[in-house]
């Protein structure tokens, strides 16, 4: 029988200025080396998940911010240690972003991009959709700019 799990997932679309923060994960990372993408990670058992997404970010950038609100999910299938995971992933947009970003081991580089800018960088396709999740809340708010 194949070893098969669900693994819950937060991502913080990070916004300051109308730009959003993405990391570049280390060379080093045995998933998704060099990929470029929000602040995300695991939740922990019995974790809240506001808290969880505030958690990855500080953990990741160095960053404290103020969760705005659930924009959307995201899935996707993966593998690890032999181990096949069916990914959950809830999208939150945060913002009020306190703090300079310090990266931790698990990124190599960081980049604050306009929405405009997002496909031009070459972002996979499924990190545009994540990030974008966030754009019509954002747009309420007044802020993006009212670009996509």
């Amino acid at each position: 029988m194949l070893d098969q799990r669900f693994s819950v997932l937060v991502a913080a679309i990070a916004v300051r200025d109308d730009r959003v923060l993405l990391l570049q994960r280390s060379e080093r990372e045995k998933f998704l080396p060099g990929a470029w993408g929000v602040p995300c990670g695991k939740i922990e058992f019995g974790e809240e998940l506001e808290d969880a997404v505030l958690r990855e970010m500080k953990e990741e950038s160095g960053l404290s911010g103020t969760v705005r609100a659930l924009v959307g999910s995201s899935r996707f299938m993966s593998k690890k240690d032999g181990i096949s995971l069916h990914n959950i992933q809830l999208n939150y947009v945060v913002t009020d972003l306190a703090g300079s970003v310090q990266l931790d081991a698990s990124s190599q580089d960081h980049r604050w991009l306009g929405f405009s800018e997002l496909r031009a960088f070459g972002l996979e396709p499924f990190m545009i959709d994540t990030i974008e999740q966030g754009l019509p809340y954002l747009r309420s708010q007044g802020a993006a700019g009212g670009r996509g």
